[in-house]
């Protein structure tokens, strides 16, 4: 549809399913409650844009930028996000379930209560991002930087996390039943109150995290 600048009146009244906006800038845009499924946002800019309760369904969203983007209760499920960048952006309550987010960048992003359930977060960088009480059970995130990361709370049974590091991730009170953290690094994690059964931790790393009151 356009590989350029596109501000609100341009989508004024159009249908966006399946809209091939490929590369285009949306910075700043407000798409706050439209339905995008199917559309191609691949490389795209919507730095800054307003995504509140939109609807984002089978997306094609690699490489695109997302920073600063307010995404709060939209529903990203099914989508492409390999690659992209999600510094600082409002993520909350946003439904990922069996996103595909590869290599992503969301590093102080606010993923608060988020629902990554099945989601792929290898090779990512969520470092300093908030995942207080998301729901990340049986994602995968292998080869992951978590450090610093918020997820008190939150739920990552049978998660796959071989790999990555969690340097001074809040793990408090975190469900981590059946997790594998198979060559990650938890120095410095709190992990105090988390359910850790059948988790799979190298034995050396139960020295070097929090685990009590102190």
């Amino acid at each position: 549809m356009w590989a350029a600048r596109v501000t609100d009146r341009d989508l004024d009244g159009r249908d966006l399913t399946r809209a091939q906006l490929f590369g285009s800038d949306l910075s700043g845009i407000d798409l706050s409650h439209r339905d995008l499924s199917g559309a191609d946002l691949r490389g795209a800019n919507l730095s800054g844009a307003n995504l509140e309760g939109a609807t984002l369904v089978g997306v094609d969203l690699e490489g695109a930028q997302l920073t600063e983007v307010h995404a709060m209760h939209a529903v990203i499920r099914q989508s492409n996000l390999d690659n992209v960048t999600l510094d600082g952006g409002d993520f909350r309550a946003v439904n990922f379930w069996r996103c595909r987010l590869v290599a992503a960048q969301g590093r102080d992003a606010n993923l608060w209560s988020a629902t990554l359930f099945y989601a792929t977060l290898d090779n990512s960088d969520f470092q300093g991002a908030n995942f207080n009480a998301a729901n990340m059970n049986l994602a995968l995130c292998r080869d992951a930087n978590l450090e610093g990361a918020d997820l008190h709370a939150a739920t990552l049974f049978r998660a796959d996390l071989s790999g990555s590091s969690f340097v001074g991730a809040n793990l408090w009170v975190t469900n981590l039943a059946g997790a594998n953290f198979s060559g990650a690094n938890l120095t410095g994690a709190d992990v105090r109150d988390a359910n850790l059964s059948g988790a799979q931790i190298d034995p050396h790393m139960y020295s070097l995290m929090i685990r009590e009151p102190g």
